[in-house]
Parts: C-alpha cells; structure tokens; sequence
C-alpha cells in the first residue's frame, strides 16, 4: 500500500492517525491476491465501521478463526507396518522413536505437526525411505477458518481464482453476514483452495457451498481432500451438528463418494443470515461425513451449558 496516497487522502477517508499503519498492512495484504483493489474500492464495498471492525478483527462470525493442521495418520500406517518387519533397521528406528517419546503418538494416529516432523527426522536418520512422497509434503499444508473480513478472507476468490472475485457482490454478501465463514487451504504461506462455509439451521449440517483450487494446485488434490475432511469433521463437532454436506456442482476438489447421501435443501436457511436469496451452490448436496449421534448429544448438551 502506497503510504503516500493513504497520507494524502487521510482526512479524505477519516482514517485517525493513529489507524494509519493497520490500514496500511491491511490493504497490502488485500493486494497479495487482489492486486487492482485500493483503498477507495474497500470504501466503496464496506461501510467505514464495518471496514474498521475487519481491519481490527472484531467483526462477528459463526466461526471461530483457527488454524486446522492435516490428518497425520498416513505416516503413522507407515511407521507402523515398517516396525513390523523386525528388521535391523526397524529396531534402529524403533528405539529411537522410544528415546524421543514419539512412539506413543505414532501408535495413537495422532501425531501433532511438531511430532510429524521429528518422526521424518527419524526415518531419514535411519535411511527409511518414505516411499510415497506426499506424505512428506503434509507439513507444507494447512486449512484455515479465517477471521471475518481478513484480507485473506475478502480475497479467497481471487487467490483460487474462481467468480468470488473481492468487491463482487456474492464477496461483500459473504463478508457481512455473519453466518458465512471462509475455509482456506493453504501451501506453505500461499492460499490454494477454498470453500465458504455456513450452518443450515433446519437440517443442522455444516455446508461446503463448493471447492475451488487453484490450477496450478490440482496435483495435491488427495492431500487437500484429507485436510478439507478434517476441517469439516472438526467444525462439525465444535458446533454439535449431525453432518456435514457439500455443494454437488461446480467444484475443482471432490470430496463425497459416489454413492454418498444426496441432501437437496428447499430453502436457503442459513444460520445467523439475514438474506435468504444469497448465492450457494449446495441447494443440491451430498454428505461427507457424520457424526455418532451420541456424539451430537453430548457436544449439544456442552453448548447448551456454555
């Protein structure tokens, strides 16, 4: 962002001095995916609170922002099989994970993003060869629920380039009510895939309105279905719903099996939505995943109490 131009029309925007530098990173960021936008056009499309609230990270949503690590368990089948060869080196590699206490987590299939890490250390100490390369790659990925109105949040169209292009109106519809949410796959530090994200409040499912991927990010589509599975198991159960469903048209990543359940909704009935004619390509969707209904109890019950 030009701080030239932000000094310049400061009184023009009423942009306290004090903001001037949060403005600044702010509409840097917006640029990273949406090169053309300024400061005008965010002016244009948001009201200036509801742009401040964004820019503060204060604006309301449905869903908590956080950080969604992949599924790990590949590498602990891996791990797993290859200690039960019993050869030397399996030996080797099983002391080793006992010395460094990792044993447990890659027999648990739960291993955290740091453990991941030391397991592949171990192996490549050991001379294992971990014969499928994308389970190397897992640590390079991550999904994100972004907070509302983030600039990663207003560009995710852009950065998976899709039609919610930033400042169109589907964008705005998304950013400012606040029943919508934006899940973002990440590679390394750059967003590749996305899905907007809502809660039908008559059939309680969490909706993927669809998925889109960035061309050139087509070839890690097994690993990005594993990390968007997670991340909708996972919301799924923050929020007590039964399943989770997603838009069966117009999508780069497919995550419902043939077979899976169809769900075709009769009203556009989102949770913590004002307008019932907002754009959604999951009118006709198919489930991706359940939930145990003890399970559902016992989270609604825990919500209920909170």
């Amino acid at each position: 962002m030009n701080r030239y131009v932000l000094e310049e029309n400061r009184k023009r925007l009423r942009i306290p001095a004090s903001e001037e530098q949060a403005v600044a990173d702010y509409v840097s960021r917006v640029q990273v995916y949406s090169p053309w936008i300024t400061v005008f056009d965010l002016y244009e499309y948001f009201d200036r609170e509801i742009l401040f609230q964004f820019i503060k990270g204060s604006y309301p949503c449905v869903f908590t922002p956080q950080v969604i690590q992949p599924s790990y368990a590949g590498l602990s089948e891996f791990v797993q099989a290859f200690l039960k060869t019993r050869t030397v080196q399996a030996k080797h590699v099983y002391y080793s994970l006992v010395k460094n206490r990792l044993l447990s987590a890659v027999q648990s299939m739960e291993m955290t993003k740091k453990q991941y890490e030391d397991v592949l250390e171990t192996l490549k100490l050991h001379n294992v060869n971990v014969w499928d390369g994308m389970l190397k790659k897992l640590c390079d990925f991550r999904m994100q629920v972004e907070p509302k109105g983030s600039p990663e949040f207003l560009t995710a169209g852009d950065a998976s380039v899709c039609c919610m292009r930033c400042g169109s109106q589907k964008a705005i519809d998304y950013a400012t009510e606040k029943g919508f949410g934006i899940l973002n796959a990440y590679y390394k530090e750059r967003v590749i895939a996305n899905s907007v994200i809502w809660i039908h409040e008559s059939q309680k499912c969490l909706v993927l309105d669809n998925i889109e991927v960035h061309p050139n990010y087509m070839m890690y589509g097994k690993i990005l279905k594993s990390c968007f599975l997670k991340a909708a198991e996972e919301l799924m159960d923050q929020h007590g719903l039964a399943f989770a469903v997603q838009g069966a048209y117009y999508n780069d990543l497919v995550l419902f099996s043939e077979d899976a359940e169809k769900v075709e909704f009769t009203e556009r009935k989102a949770l913590e939505v004002k307008r019932n004619n907002f754009y959604s390509d999951a009118m006709c969707s198919r489930i991706i995943c359940k939930q145990i209904p003890e399970q559902v109890e016992q989270v609604s019950d825990m919500l209920e109490v909170a």
